[in-house]
């Protein structure tokens, strides 16, 4: 009977006596770590900082919205707002009022 690679890594495991969880729990950490350090930090730093710069005149919204939605939901956003505020200000001031 062939063993499947998820029981072979198991026993493998268990001659080491590493438990599976140990391994998982430890990379969870890692992971928690480091989006709570670019959630926390990273996205308000760039969404507040480049936002004002290119003229975003409510750029922490996007770290607001960090906080109750996905990252990943914030950061599309935010390129598509910072793409919307690019192509508003290439626009001439005449034709704005039109």
């Amino acid at each position: 009977m062939t063993e499947s690679f998820a029981q072979m890594f198991e026993q493998s495991l268990a001659s080491q006596r590493i438990r599976p969880g140990q391994i998982l729990n430890g990379l969870v950490v890692e992971v928690g770590q480091d989006y709570v350090i670019v959630n926390l930090v990273l996205m308000p730093l760039w969404t507040i900082v480049d936002g004002t710069r290119r003229g975003l005149k409510w750029a922490w919204i996007f770290f607001v919205m960090s906080l109750f939605t996905s990252l990943a939901m914030s950061v599309a956003f935010y390129l598509a707002f910072m793409e919307r505020q690019l192509r508003y200000n290439r626009v001439p001031v005449a034709s704005r009022t039109s």
